[in-house]
């Protein structure tokens, strides 16, 4: 029997369905515990990375070391004028100051890439907790998806859609589920300031897939800092006596 719906009627069947089905996005929990089971499967015990960074509107560079560590640890130590400072994590309490003289920190924890990369917990469902406490921390709403597409890569968008730039919103590669930027807005002297955090060139020679070799941080439209990585060394057997926090 032949048919009484004509091309034309068919044709747009076939795109509407289509259209349908390119917009689904996946639930943003279960994106994040994708991103969560990938970093697991690479079995990375501690990092030691080496980096030179361009701070300011000089660019003057200034060489740092960053020391990693599951679950959620992290040392970060640069030279600045005549002193080594230290910004350091520990599983959501953070502290900051010249070597030897640190002081806890208040708020949000201000770079989330250590928990993205190094979650605690003892299965992928605690390490989900982690990371979506740390984003509810920065004000992204986890329980909102959406697609969109940075330096020309299709990314999943935790927080946001595309076009809502004044949400914070985390972006991960829709193939690999790798974290490439965190946008959120942190109150400075009063105000609240556009945040935005980039992890670029994933997959390079120098860093393989667990690390980015350019780490940016833009600040009111203008980048403050660009990091290039060096050097990884991958598990190096980090003390864990280096990220204790002050007292």
């Amino acid at each position: 029997m032949r048919s009484s719906v004509g091309p034309g009627l068919a044709l747009l069947g076939l795109l509407g369905w289509g259209s349908s089905a390119a917009a689904y996005v996946l639930p943003a929990p279960f994106i994040l515990k994708m991103m969560a089971d990938r970093r697991e499967r690479l079995e990375l015990k501690d990092l030691t990375v080496q980096l030179n960074t361009e701070v300011g509107e000089a660019g003057a560079v200034v060489e740092e070391y960053w020391y990693l560590k599951p679950p959620e640890r992290s040392r970060r130590v640069r030279q600045e004028e005549e002193q080594t400072v230290v910004e350091l994590q520990r599983e959501g309490k953070q502290a900051r100051g010249p070597e030897g003289a640190l002081k806890l920190v208040k708020g949000p924890i201000a770079d989330p890439l250590p928990t993205l990369l190094f979650p605690a917990g003892a299965d992928l469902d605690q390490k989900l907790q982690r990371i979506v406490a740390q984003l509810k921390g920065l004000g992204v709403d986890t329980t909102v998806s959406a697609l969109g597409r940075f330096n020309g890569t299709v990314c999943y968008i935790i927080g946001a859609r595309s076009f809502e730039a004044d949400r914070p919103q985390l972006w991960l590669d829709k193939e690999t589920f790798l974290p490439l930027r965190l946008i959120h807005f942190p109150t400075h002297e009063g105000k609240k300031v556009r945040r935005e955090l980039r992890w670029l060139e994933f997959g390079s020679s120098t860093t393989g897939e667990f690390f980015p070799r350019i780490l940016e941080v833009w600040e009111a439209g203008k980048r403050s800092e660009r990091a290039e990585v060096e050097k990884v060394e991958v598990n190096t057997k980090v003390p864990e006596t280096i990220f204790d926090l002050p007292s």
